[in-house]
Parts: C-alpha cells; structure tokens; sequence
C-alpha cells in the first residue's frame, strides 16, 4: 500500500510492502525485525494508550531508528529518493516525530505482523456445533 505523509508542505509517498525491510537491510545492515519484534511484544503485552505506545516505541526504536525506517519505507515506494542523511537534512526540520510514528508505526506493524490472506474465523468465541442423530 502506497501512503502519503506530509513533513511541512512537502508530501513524501512511503510503501508498506515488504520490501522497504530489504532496503533497510542493504542501507542499515541490520534487518528491522531484530528492534521491532521485540518492541511489538513488549508493548502488545500490555493494555497502552496510543501515546504510550509512541512513547514505548521513542524508548525502543529512538527518533533514528523511526527516521530509518520511515526512509526506508520512501525508498520502497520511490527508488530515486535521497540518501538517508541527505533526506533527514532536507526533510527534518519539518518532521514531528510523534506524528511520524503514529502515522508510520501501525503500518509497519501491520505489514510485518498481519498476512493479507489471513481472515479470522468467523465463529470465534462461539461453542462449536455438535450434531444429534
């Protein structure tokens, strides 16, 4: 999925597909899930409130690593994008981090965590059906 985020007036297209965690990988050399998986399980772990989510995440991941993962996630949706500290140079006097992860955290929660084929089924919680001859 293609999403657009907006760092002052500047809109910035970032991709939810997978492959932003390969080009984290090449530009980082580290794969993402070693900080996020982690992250994701502490704080699922508990009942938080959006803002304590963020501030579990700023704990775990930090401001760079959202930043990382933000670029990497704009490099996946346009491959001509700048090198990462270049883009933090042209963009991060208009990013408000807070915002950032709230806007960017779920979707890669989602993309890592959630499968498109997955559906839950629907009798969950119900009593199975037992048949009476």
């Amino acid at each position: 999925m293609i999403k657009t985020l907006t760092f002052g007036d500047k809109d910035i297209q970032i991709s939810t597909s997978l492959m932003w965690s390969v080009y984290y990988k090449a530009q980082f050399g580290e794969d993402p899930a070693k900080s996020i998986v982690p992250t994701v399980a502490k704080i699922t772990a508990y009942n938080l409130t959006e803002s304590d989510m963020v501030a579990a995440f700023m704990e775990e991941i930090g401001i760079t690593g959202t930043l990382q993962i933000t670029w990497a996630m704009a490099k996946a949706a346009d491959r001509q994008i700048l090198p990462f500290d270049a883009w933090v140079e042209k963009y991060g006097d208009d990013i408000e981090i807070t915002d950032l992860m709230l806007d960017v955290i779920p979707d890669v929660i989602t993309a890592c965590f959630l499968s498109k084929k997955y559906t839950a089924p629907e009798d969950v919680g119900t009593e199975p059906e037992t048949k009476t001859n």
